[in-house]
């Protein structure tokens, strides 16, 4: 770990100029011979006549897809001879099982330098950009691109070119419709556990800024979504309630103080929304409960949950508990946006847990906890599930149809986590058949199984590629954010009262005062700070390119996933593109807008990532 917020591997990736200028290389090799294919196709193009010409043209085209395999063959080895060299000037890499797996963290000179590359701020590209176009007089076509991956370095910025028109094109080609948007975009963020804010506390005031800076300001992440537990969970370092009186069916015992989260989580909180006043932004907050006190439970323990949950004697007094809990942050200066029901209720966790079927939080909705909040918090949403893609449909089918229907109507939203695996298909199954409810990515992060070394979280190329595959999935299945859980965790992925550690995009080390980021971190910013909320999700798919129709356990992605996009149209009227390619090759490809009206090539590295920022389109 260094003080500059990066690993020592992080650190030599951004600070290295090789990466960059290869980079640029293949940016600049990628827009060359897209031109010249341009310029080919229309000279060959206009001698072709007839049968005769249509044959020529097959046998071409043959030729081109020959070659191009033949090219691939030797990318592949030259890719191996590439990460050889760069094992010996920057970080050693190890295929295992399909994955990169960074070594354990070294001492070098780089452990103490300042990082100052990631805070370079894309509004300074976009402004040199619109400044080259107006030198050469003539509309914007400049397109900026920040690249990550193990061969180029993090967040590695260059520029092309938008070109009007099309030209044919043998690889892959991301299609993209301009006029077909689909779901708002409400934006991206992490979780405000009290494991973090524990953490966080501890923290002196230069590493506190790094996490926040890194978050939620411009030159980090940019975040402006966030979610928090109601009552403890199991990322705390003990159970609690605000109300643990028996029987207190009144809630006079209920502390609207919130002493327990006054010192810890609550200036957390504070902090990362005063740093997003100075962008003119504020937080949007996700409230989940893990367990009513102990005293509403069917097996009266906040852990665990045999069956059903709560008492059912109790869901009156529950849902004015959680009214008087959002008014309590209120109270503290912290609106709260939205609430789901329940975490994960189809679970009987060995921590704070309470199941809940689709039935039964149909009617605690309909008779409950949706008068309740639609009279006292009429502008919380609420939404449904709150666990894995698996029953993601099934379940809102049963809240929507449950309790008569009469459910429906205070429900605003559905949220999910990505536990179970890829299953975008559910996703999309279900935004399809509910199109007015929201479709909220609400948690992934990667558990200890997923470890390289099976103990502490480490640096794991895999895992940031894994947050990229199920972002971009997510959002073309129809969600309309992504929130990832832990905002930070110590270098044994905890603490957790129950020993569930995980791995986050930030771990500290609170001997020595230090934030480290994790390749998520990198992966993430290829989205949140590009796409800004009320961004429009756009029609987009992928042409001429492999895809893995399996369902495999969640945050993997591979080869056999090819070429993967998203894009949005964002409230400025530009669009952002991104792609990935999680093979061992790089990938040729172009970008297509409006069935050929625009269009530009590009080369993606192996396990790399790339945003595109297109011009606004007239």
């Amino acid at each position: 770990m260094t003080t500059g917020g990066h690993s020592a591997e992080a650190q030599e990736l951004l600070n290295c100029s090789e990466c960059e200028s290869s980079l640029e290389a293949s940016s600049h090799g990628s827009a060359r011979s897209w031109h010249v294919r341009r310029a080919v196709i229309l000279l060959t193009g206009g001698c072709l006549l007839g049968l005769a010409g249509v044959l020529l043209w097959r046998s071409d085209a043959l030729a081109v897809f020959g070659s191009a395999v033949t090219e691939r063959q030797s990318e592949a080895a030259a890719v191996q001879h590439e990460y050889v060299q760069l094992s010996a000037t920057q970080h050693k890499i190890h295929r295992a099982h399909g994955k990169i797996v960074q070594p354990k963290e070294r001492h070098s000179k780089h452990a103490t330098t300042q990082d100052t590359t990631h805070q370079s701020s894309q509004v300074k590209h976009e402004v040199d950009a619109r400044n080259k176009s107006q030198a050469r007089g003539r509309i914007d076509r400049d397109v900026t691109i920040m690249t990550t991956s193990p061969a180029t370095g993090l967040w590695k910025w260059s520029h092309g070119e938008l070109l009007e028109g099309d030209a044919w094109f043998p690889g892959p080609t991301v299609e993209i419709q301009s006029q077909e948007k689909r779901q708002w975009i409400q934006g991206f963020g992490g979780a405000f556990t009290d494991a973090s804010a524990y953490l966080f506390k501890q923290l002196n005031p230069a590493a506190q800024e790094k996490i926040i800076e890194g978050y939620f300001g411009e030159s980090g992440l940019a975040y402006t979504m966030g979610r928090v537990h109601i009552n403890s969970c199991d990322f705390s370092t003990n159970s609690y309630s605000f109300d643990d009186k028996e029987n207190d069916w009144n809630l006079d015992a209920f502390d609207m103080n919130l002493a327990r989260d006054s010192s810890t989580l609550i200036p957390f909180i504070l902090q990362a929304q005063r740093k997003l006043k100075t962008r003119n932004q504020s937080l949007k907050l996700l409230a989940s409960p893990w367990s009513p006190p102990w005293w509403m439970k069917t097996n009266r323990n906040m852990i665990g949950s045999p069956g059903p949950g709560l008492r059912p004697e109790c869901q009156g007094v529950w849902a004015n508990y959680l009214g008087k809990w959002i008014e309590a942050m209120k109270q503290k200066g912290i609106p709260i946006w939205g609430i789901t029901i329940q975490n994960e209720p189809l679970n009987n966790n060995p921590f704070e847990s309470c199941m809940m079927p689709a039935e039964g939080q149909a009617e605690f909705l309909a008779w409950h906890l949706g008068p309740t909040l639609k009279s006292w918090h009429p502008e919380v949403k609420i939404f449904s599930f709150d666990h894995n893609k698996g029953q993601l449909f099934a379940y809102t089918n049963g809240v929507v149809y449950g309790a008569g229907g009469q459910a429906a109507q205070y429900l605003d939203g559905v949220a999910f986590h990505w536990y179970e695996g890829d299953l975008f298909q559910t996703v999309q199954m279900t935004k399809q058949n509910f199109p007015n409810l929201m479709l909220l990515s609400s948690e992934a992060t990667y558990e200890r199984w997923h470890f390289a070394n099976g103990v502490t979280p480490t640096w794991d190329w895999s895992h940031g590629a894994g947050y990229a595959h199920a972002i971009i999935g997510d959002l073309n299945a129809g969600s309309s954010g992504w929130i990832d859980w832990n905002l930070v965790l110590d270098v044994l992925g905890g603490p957790n009262h129950v020993g569930n550690t995980c791995d986050a995009a930030m771990i500290v080390d609170i001997r020595q005062q230090k934030v480290d980021y994790h390749p998520q971190y990198y992966y993430i910013g290829h989205f949140s700070k590009w796409i800004w909320p009320g961004s429009f999700i756009l029609s987009t798919w992928v042409e001429g390119s492999w895809k893995n129709w399996y369902n495999r356990p969640y945050g993997i992605c591979d080869g056999t996933d090819g070429l993967e996009a998203t894009s949005v149209m964002r409230p400025d009227g530009k669009i952002v593109v991104v792609v990935l390619n999680c093979g061992w090759t790089w990938l040729d490809f172009r970008i297509r807008v409006d069935k050929g009206k625009h269009a530009m090539g590009g080369k993606v590295p192996p396990q790399g990532i790339q945003t595109y920022l297109l011009p606004k389109i007239n």
